[in-house]
């Protein structure tokens, strides 16, 4: 699936949710005395809206458009983009409204509000809707980046592989999560059985740069400060393990470290803080 497609996607799954709560709900009084329907209903109706927004972002990095400086702007930019229609943009700009409305006010909305706006959801699908057909028309959806990361992963794995030096590594940080952008760096950390010098460091950076078309930071694990080397195994993706073992152990001490210095650093924050405060 491309990448605006599954936002879109998204937005419907959000929509069949609020679709399913709707029928549920016959009328206002019922909905502003049932905590559990209410609460559900506001939060979907925020995820949609969000992602509808999250959508216009995309569009306006991908095709150039300007960037708006508050979040109403997406709609008039994306009608002047022809991508929305002006009466569905006029919409889409009330609705953000609503959403800026449930994160920052959430106290003081009158229940008979959100049943009104549950009761109008075909308009979310109408612009969905809209969105979806005219960027299909205009081709300016890129492809996932899924089956990309995975070819990039083994690339890496590839180069490393040819490293004997090499007990284990990871790749961490945005392509681990899936979280990318088009021009992010590669991060990849590597644990070694012996010292490497600053030229077989360097050396290998450009090895994975060459091989992946993108700018790599490499980590050597056996040097990392105790954050960073948790932040690697806690959240990285292992990528090359030959010897599972030590990668346990090593990861175990890790772990003691990490932890160790987060007593350290809590007590010692503590104490900075009654200073300031006497």
């Amino acid at each position: 699936m491309t990448v605006i497609n599954e936002r879109l996607a998204l937005v419907e799954s959000y929509l069949r949710i609020l679709r399913s709560l709707k029928s549920k709900i016959t009328n206002v009084d019922g909905f502003a005395k049932n905590p559990i329907h209410r609460g559900a209903v506001e939060r979907y109706l925020h995820l949609a809206v969000e992602a509808l927004i999250d959508v216009g972002f995309r569009i306006c990095s991908l095709i150039g458009l300007e960037k708006p400086d508050r979040y109403r702007d997406i709609a008039h930019i994306l009608a002047e983009a022809e991508i929305l229609s002006e009466n569905n943009a006029k919409l889409l700009e009330l609705w953000i409204g609503l959403r800026n409305l449930l994160v920052h006010a959430y106290a003081k909305i009158n229940p008979a509000k959100i049943y009104e706006a549950l009761k109008s959801i075909n308009e979310l699908q109408n612009i969905a809707y809209e969105i979806k057909n005219n960027v299909n028309k205009r081709k300016i959806d890129p492809p996932s980046q899924t089956l990309d990361i995975k070819k990039l992963v083994h690339t890496v794995r590839t180069v490393l592989e040819k490293h004997p030096y090499i007990n284990f590594a990871y790749v961490f940080g945005s392509y681990a999560t899936g979280k990318i952008g088009w021009k992010r760096d590669v991060d990849v950390a590597i644990h070694v059985n012996r010292e490497i010098s600053w030229k077989e460091h360097v050396s290998l950076i450009h090895e994975i740069e060459d091989a992946v078309k993108k700018p790599v930071d490499l980590i050597i694990l056996n040097e990392a400060p105790p954050i960073l080397a948790y932040e690697i195994i806690s959240k990285g993706k292992p990528i090359l393990t030959r010897n599972n073992q030590l990668k346990t152990e090593v990861e175990v001490k890790i772990m003691h470290e990490y932890l160790d210095l987060k007593i350290k650093l809590k007590t010692y924050y503590k104490k900075l803080f009654r200073k300031q405060n006497l």
